[in-house]
């Protein structure tokens, strides 16, 4: 469904070269496009302007996000709190590596993370308030949104 979503998407908007079949097309469509010379990054050292950003205030740019369907958690109460004890193990299993020679940019920028703000990648609500607060002010300052919706409204308790 989200596929077909996406997908009609770029169509809509005059994209039809991102539409991919594969996971291989997908990807390989990923790189061309970080590769590509005409996308450049907004900052040039994004790390170096997040670090600056959260010593200013206190909030380090949250990156990515998932988001479950209601109709999901509503036959699967479960799965929020599965996925995030999932995550949880993945991250654990990434820091526990994280000190070994061959580090990609990402590495390095956890690295920097950590000694900036401790955790490189806090979960859940408690640990991102201030910035998921932030983010909902954002939405509503920018009029995507009708109302502040509470940080609380926004995410499945993971009981």
């Amino acid at each position: 469904m989200a596929s077909s979503v996406a997908a009609s998407v770029l169509n809509a908007i005059g994209l039809p070269e991102l539409v991919t079949d594969t996971p291989q097309d997908y990807e390989q469509t990923a790189i061309d496009l970080a590769n590509h010379p005409d996308i450049k990054y907004l900052f040039p050292d994004p790390v170096a302007e997040g670090v600056r950003y959260f010593r200013k205030t206190g909030i380090y740019p949250i990156n990515h996000g998932l988001v479950i369907k209601d109709s999901v958690l509503k036959e699967n109460p479960w799965v929020a709190g599965e996925l995030f004890r999932v995550f949880e193990r993945a991250k654990a299993e990434y820091l526990k590596d994280l000190k070994g020679n061959e580090m990609s940019s990402w590495d390095k920028a956890a690295t920097v993370n950590t000694a900036v703000v401790g955790d490189p990648f806090p979960f859940g609500i408690d640990k991102n308030r201030k910035a998921l607060e932030a983010v909902t002010q954002f939405a509503v300052d920018q009029k995507m949104v009708p109302r502040k919706f509470s940080v609380d409204e926004l995410f499945a308790p993971i009981g």
